[in-house]
């Protein structure tokens, strides 16, 4: 099969598309045809195996595996022993270790069914950014009547976050840049703060909970934004280094907000079967919108992920791998 690997670590011309082994279905596991993929930050960080902290279980000197690609959608071609709730040409979405692959092998617990008629491809990008959207809102306390700010609204999480926030009752208020105002207003924020211009110094709120994928407020204009007990959950934030990366910032944030009444959330999300049963139940509804920014086929991944790392990518990034 056709696979993407990485047998060092670097930016993406380190990827060769190499004739791999189809891989085989481990207890627990199935083997998925895989039909779309979507690119994350999470991609990169493995690709160039920074922070370095990450090489602890990926490799010191260099990747153990290769294996590049997390988020999929595909087809179950093969089940392993212990497999009983899915079974072969079922249409499934979630994660994968090697998505960026013809074939991929997935944790069973981490795949659920993709509803009949419902696009695959589009489906690709709700697994890793759906599920942190979702999680980081929980962590916010977000519900009906909540006032909360989405930093970072126009990307790949924060598009999912506006969406789930104001689905749930949530007063939803933006931040993105002016090419992306429209959209974020259309996905249900109330208003919209453009970062280009002067608008973020009006910026008063108060808001009951900050959800930031960016990292591009102060802390201290953080907690000046929340009303006390209010929670600033921290999704992404600047690299801070190849040591620690964005850890650097989720430990300054925690720190910032020792005192003051307010608490501050670092977060990594962690996939489960219910957060995308939930996540496809929505996106089958048409109450979630996959915000596509582009869709790419396998050859053009390396440019796909240069792209991404600009972090200048409206919503997802999504890789067809089978066509038709």
């Amino acid at each position: 099969m056709k696979a993407w690997r990485a047998m060092r670590y670097g930016g993406p011309e380190v990827l060769e598309l190499v004739d791999a082994p189809r891989p085989t279905a481990a207890a627990n596991e199935v083997v998925v045809e895989v039909i779309a993929a979507s690119l994350n930050p999470l991609d990169w960080h493995q690709l160039r195996g920074e922070p370095w902290l990450v090489r602890i279980t990926g490799g010191l000197r260099r990747p153990k595996t290769g294996a590049v690609g997390t988020d999929v959608a595909g087809v179950v071609v093969e089940t392993g022993t212990g497999v009983t709730h899915l079974r072969v040409g079922d249409r499934v979405v979630g994660t994968a270790t090697h998505s960026l692959a013809a074939f991929a092998a997935a944790r069973a617990d981490r795949v659920v069914p993709l509803p009949d008629g419902l696009d695959a491809v589009a489906a690709a990008g709700l697994p890793v950014a759906g599920v942190t959207a979702l999680q980081a809102l929980r962590l916010g306390n977000v519900g009906s009547s909540t006032r909360v700010l989405v930093i970072g609204a126009s990307g790949g999480v924060g598009t999912f976050a506006v969406q789930l926030a104001a689905a749930n009752g949530a007063v939803v208020t933006g931040v993105c840049s002016t090419a992306n105002v429209v959209l974020v207003r259309e996905l249900g924020a109330t208003e919209v703060i453009d970062r280009t211009t002067n608008e973020l110094d009006r910026l008063t709120g108060p808001f009951d909970a900050i959800v930031d994928c960016v990292g591009s407020l102060s802390f201290r204009r953080c907690k000046a934004l929340l009303v006390r007990g209010g929670r600033y959950v921290v999704v992404g934030g600047p690299d801070g280094g190849r040591l620690l990366g964005p850890l650097t910032h989720l430990a300054r944030a925690k720190l910032a907000f020792v005192l003051g009444g307010r608490s501050a959330h670092p977060m990594i999300a962690t996939i489960t079967a219910d957060d995308l049963n939930e996540l496809t139940a929505a996106f089958a509804a048409d109450r979630l919108r996959v915000v596509v920014d582009r869709v790419v086929p396998l050859d053009d991944v390396p440019d796909a992920i240069r792209h991404l790392e600009t972090k200048r990518a409206r919503g997802k990034v999504l890789v067809e791998v089978r066509l038709g």
